[in-house]
This record gives structure tokens, sequence and C-alpha cells, in this order.
């Protein structure tokens, strides 16, 4: 069974991208998105760009070996929380990301042919962790949340840990972690429904790095969500000067996402080749994603860690 019959058979599959292909339609007009997001069939053809330029899978692996570092810095904070955990998560899957991409982008310069399973399966792990993301943006907010509340992982997890006879402080995050559950299970189901689709070949295009861009739009509901989170306890209602700064540079990350998504069709539209598109978004994503992970790690030990 070909992946565009199995599009054909999903109505979930085919409504999710007729919404999402709506919402970028907005965002950047009709000519913008037939640019950049042309349909691909159930196989590549040769009108299919891909670029296997040194300046593309280079930059992807520096991406890997930054957001990498990141992980490790937010790993050997003290704090154990969600907020720590779901960091480190969020930094991971951008590293494999790119290294999984630029190995493909490597490949397809050797031998690697994209109507391959491998090259599908290693091109669903790229763009697949993008998918997945906006579902780790989630955890992100409710992280914060809990670490303003002073809720740790165990708390977060276990309902024992209130213990047999709990306080009345206690007693009162109760039910700000159960709705907390309940946040983050929603936007668990949004990251795994997205990463499904990505498997199915629902967002296939004929320029596969559009894949990519095109999915990250709807990381806007998270980095929405943590944003008026990062407002309410690092803006508004914090009075620790680190704790400020940290959320000034990771509201600065989510918001760099954006321009990408304007930029990325208006390099096409000016006729610029793929490895100097490729390169400068690269370059563009080590800052606002590298803002996200520095602004996470700062935020952690402003929190004690």
């Amino acid at each position: 069974m070909t992946m565009t019959t199995a599009r054909r058979k999903s109505p979930i599959a085919s409504k999710s991208l007729n919404i999402l292909r709506h919402f970028v339609r907005l965002l950047v007009g009709e000519k913008s998105l037939n640019a950049a997001w042309v349909r691909a069939g159930d196989k590549y053809d040769n009108d299919t760009i891909f670029c296997n330029s040194i300046w593309t899978y280079g930059t992807d692996y520096l991406l890997t070996l930054v957001m990498w570092y990141l992980m490790y810095e937010i790993h050997l904070t003290k704090i154990n929380s969600l907020l720590k955990f779901s960091s480190a998560l969020l930094m991971f899957l951008y590293g494999w990301s790119t290294l999984i991409g630029g190995l493909c982008h490597q490949l397809s310069g050797i031998n690697l042919d994209l109507n391959s399973h491998a090259y599908k399966v290693m091109w669903f792990c790229c763009v697949g962790s993008v998918a997945f993301v906006n579902g780790v943006f989630g955890l992100i907010g409710v992280g914060i949340v809990l670490m303003s509340f002073g809720v740790d992982f165990d708390m977060f997890f276990n309902l024992r840990s209130y213990g047999v006879n709990p306080s009345y402080e206690s007693l009162k995050l109760f039910p700000l972690t159960m709705n907390l559950r309940f946040i983050s299970i929603v936007f668990l189901i949004f990251g795994c429904f997205f990463t499904y689709l990505t498997w199915t070949g629902t967002f296939r295009h004929k320029r596969p790095a559009a894949d990519i861009f095109f999915l990250g739009t709807c990381q806007a509901f998270g980095s929405a969500f943590c944003m008026v989170v990062l407002f309410l306890v690092g803006f508004y209602s914090h009075t620790d000067n680190e704790v400020f700064k940290s959320s000034v540079i990771f509201t600065f990350g989510l918001l760099g996402n954006m321009p990408l998504l304007w930029s990325y069709p208006w390099l096409i539209r000016l006729g610029f080749g793929t490895k100097f598109i490729n390169t400068f978004l690269h370059t563009f994503l080590l800052v606002s994603w590298g803002s996200q992970g520095y602004g996470l790690w700062k935020l952690l030990v402003a929190f004690g860690g």
C-alpha cells in the first residue's frame, strides 16, 4: 500500500493537512505556499529538490553539537523536575533531528534513494522529532508552573508524594497538579498525533526540507502556552532577576522561529539556491534554538539548580 493511498483512506489525516495548509496560507499567502510547499506524490520524482551540499549537512551537524551540549548542561543541573526533563528532551530532539537530517542530505549525494524504505525511516526520524516537539513545549510550560510552586518531579507524578497525612500547603497544590497533568496529556497526544501523521507521509513535499517548516507551524500552540506561562511566572509574579532574564532569553528563542516561516518561501521565490537557503536557515535556527536551550538552562539554575 503506498503512502498516497493511506492518506486518501484517512479522513483525519486529510482534514489535518487541509487545516494546516489553510493556516500556512493565511500566514504567508497563496504564492508563498505554492512556491515552497508543493505536495509530493507517493514517490519522489525528478522535480524533487534535495540538497547534498556540505554547507547543508555540515550546518546540520553543527546544530547537533550545540543542541546536545546544551542538553548536557541542562542534565547537570541539580533540580529533579519536569522542567529539567522536558528541556533536556527538547534539546535532544532538536539535535537528533539535525543529525538524521544531515545524514540524509549527505547520503543522498552518494547512493541513498529518496524512494527507499531506508530514506523513509531516516526522514521520519528527522521530521517526526520536530512533530513531537509540539508536545514537549506543553511539558515545558507545565514544568515552569510547577517550579514556581515548588513541585518536584516525584510529587507531580506520584500522588503518594503528598504523604499519608499531607500538610495544608500540599493539599492546596493537589488541584493544580491534577489540572497540569491533564494539560500535559493533551499536549503529548497532540505531539504523538502529528508524529503519526508524519509516518504516514501526510506532510510529504517535493522539497523535503519544507516538511519541517510546515510542521513547525504546529509549534505555535505550545510556544504560545510557554510564553503565557513565562509572562505570568517570569515577567509578572517572580521577583528573581535571574528568572526574569532567563525568561526573556527563552522567549526570544521561541519568537526567533517565526521569521523562518516567511523567509523560507521568499528565499525560494527570489531564486536563491538550496545550499544558500539551507545554510541561512540553519544559522537562524542556531540562534533561536540555542536561545531556547540557553534560556531553559539558566532558568533551571535560577530556580535553584
